[in-house]
């Protein structure tokens, strides 16, 4: 009897599945590469790796590295046991490459403790945890006590010399008065290594302490990107203290990448941005810094925001010129904050601008070098359309014009809109495209998402 076609796929199908449950089939049967490759990417996905190592003896050897390459530790007292753990288990820690060190969480009622009772670090301990962890490229230290560390001897031989990382984090969001830390002690922990990609020091409160002892640093750091942000200061500090310290860490011309946030004060049970970082003095340090660590840099974000009230001599380029900007002959990119005052202030108000604010904005960008190609401008407080419009406050239309004619090296400029959730982000975009025509007719501007 002949077979019909039916009959002689049903055979193929059934030839088929066969092959498939062959021995040489199978998930674990993947290459190794590919395996590598998907646990690279899930690296702190401990549940998707522990699956992974149970598939076969072969996949539990490949994945075991990679459970071990991200460790989180919270403690709430000390890391002593984790240093313990370390030296027991050698071969656990030459796959560590990104670690982070926190206090544990608390009940709020224990947040106000005293310092003895939080984690504590300085450079010492820091250094013999680090000494454990060969091939450790990320670090983050979260709220974490930060010890004084002791100058070393003049003689005396330096225990990491050739120590670097691919990024270190600092971060300090605690508020406990007996817990704020000094730029210095956490600089010191800082120059534990000689190079550094990526330093970001985060959400610090800086105390109101008496000047800090810059011979106290132990040494300079080749530091590629440094990103400072959140920092709050108490009332009339001086700036420079901060930048001062940035200075003597950084290595000259280590910088590509200077991002510096805008610094804050807490005033009257509120944090406002703090107007004395555009201050001649501040100005100056910051220009200090510029020049001995920023002169390389191609990207820059500055730590003020131009608001009101607008102190004498802001909208003259000439007072601009002691940030050393016009040396930065490298600088590409360049990021500026706009505080938008209200659309109506009232008569006399203290944060009405004695001239439109892009007036400033003009003096400063007088001393960007041409290299400049993209520069980003971030308006805050925009709570509705007639503040983008208005002539008198904020003056888009004369930025505008001085970009479009005496900045024609730019590629790009982008705005960032700061608003409530109630702000119409589509209106005030158009708005805003139509006080700056010339850019726009440019093919330049362009209204893109906030980010951080």
């Amino acid at each position: 009897m002949k077979k019909t076609p039916r009959a002689k796929a049903a055979k193929t199908r059934g030839s088929n599945s066969g092959a498939v449950a062959g021995p040489q089939q199978g998930i674990h049967r993947l290459p190794v590469e590919l395996l590598n490759l998907v646990l690279h990417n899930v690296w702190e996905d401990k549940r998707t790796i522990v699956a992974c190592s149970q598939v076969s003896r072969l996949w539990h050897e490949v994945a075991r590295p990679h459970f071990f390459a991200f460790i989180k530790i919270a403690s709430t007292y000390e890391f002593v046991k984790f240093h313990a753990f370390l030296h027991a288990n050698v071969d656990i820690t030459r796959h560590v490459h990104k670690l982070h060190l926190k206090i544990a969480s608390r009940p709020r009622t224990d947040r106000s403790q005293h310092q003895d009772n939080a984690p504590a670090v300085g450079r010492a301990q820091l250094r013999d945890l680090v000494a454990l962890l060969p091939r450790l490229q990320e670090l983050h230290l979260y709220d974490l006590w930060v010890l004084t560390s002791p100058n070393p001897a003049p003689d005396a031989p330096d225990p990491e010399p050739t120590r670097s990382l691919e990024k270190l984090t600092i971060e300090h969001r605690c508020t406990v008065e007996d817990l704020h830390v000094s730029p210095v002690m956490v600089l010191n922990l800082v120059s534990l290594f000689t190079s550094v990609d990526t330093l970001e020091l985060l959400s610090m409160h800086i105390p109101d302490f008496p000047p800090f002892d810059i011979t106290r640093l132990i040494r300079t750091v080749n530091v590629g990107t440094l990103v400072v942000r959140d920092f709050s200061l108490p009332p009339d500090f001086d700036v420079g203290v901060l930048y001062n310290a940035l200075r003597e860490l950084l290595a000259p011309g280590c910088l590509r990448s200077l991002q510096l946030g805008c610094l804050r004060t807490f005033f009257n049970s509120r944090f406002i941005t703090d107007s004395t970082a555009r201050a001649p003095e501040g100005l100056r340090s910051l220009g200090r810094l510029v020049e001995s660590a920023a002169r390389n840099a191609t990207h820059m974000h500055l730590s003020f925001r131009v608001s009101g009230p607008v102190g004498l001599g802001e909208d003259d380029p000439e007072y601009w010129r002691v940030l050393n900007l016009h040396a930065c002959t490298s600088l590409t990119s360049l990021t500026l904050e706009i505080g938008v005052p209200p659309a109506r202030v009232p008569a006399g108000a203290m944060y009405m601008p004695r001239v439109p604010l892009a007036q400033v904005c003009i003096a400063l960008l007088a001393n960007i070098p041409a290299t400049l190609r993209v520069l980003t401008i971030k308006l805050w407080d925009v709570r509705e359309q007639a503040q983008v419009k208005s002539a008198k406050t904020l003056g888009l239309r004369a930025l505008d014009t001085a970009l479009a004619e005496r900045h024609a090296h730019l590629k790009r400029v982008e705005v960032m809109l700061d608003g409530p959730r109630s702000l119409s982000m589509l209106e005030c975009s158009l708005a805003l495209t139509k006080a700056m025509p010339k850019l726009r007719a440019k093919g330049v501007l362009a209204v893109v998402d906030w980010v951080n």
